[in-house]
């Protein structure tokens, strides 16, 4: 809807044709608290948008990780998680269950220098402190300590 000022705001498509009958130059005051300015509307949705695409590929990523679980054993299945692992370039989408569950992959196979670099990297990195959470530093010190 376009206000007589110019303005641009968006709103249910039931509430938008009962407004724009009853639109006045004053009655631009009141649909703040109803309508929200279509800018402000799109920048909300492309923040939802970005949410939901890192949610999908941290979903992608443990589904992987699974799967090469079942699939892989030894040798292949560590190649196949520093496969997974290296196409977590983008630290937003990097998450604790992720990191688990690498950990919890590498441990099973008795790779422990693979936990040991995993969590040396993740150390580097200004976003995400592995240290914080008590499961990544069982498993570092236990893999220390093979």
């Amino acid at each position: 809807m376009v206000t007589p000022h110019n303005k641009v705001y968006c709103c249910e498509s039931s509430l938008m044709k009962g407004l724009t009958e009853l639109m006045q130059p004053s009655f631009e005051m009141l649909l703040g608290p109803i309508c929200m300015p279509l800018l402000d509307r799109f920048i909300q949705l492309l923040k939802v948008s970005q949410a939901n695409s890192h949610q999908y590929f941290r979903e992608t990523i443990l589904n992987e990780i699974r799967k090469a679980r079942e699939l892989y054993t030894g040798m292949e299945l560590s190649a196949e998680l520093s496969r997974i692992q290296q196409r977590l370039d983008n630290v937003e989408c990097l998450s604790v269950d992720v990191v688990i569950n690498l950990l919890l992959t590498y441990r099973d196979i008795q790779d422990y220098e693979s936990i040991v670099k995993l969590v040396e990297t993740l150390e580097k990195l200004p976003t995400f402190d592995p240290m914080a959470h008590p499961h990544v530093k069982f498993h570092y010190a236990f893999a220390l300590n093979r």
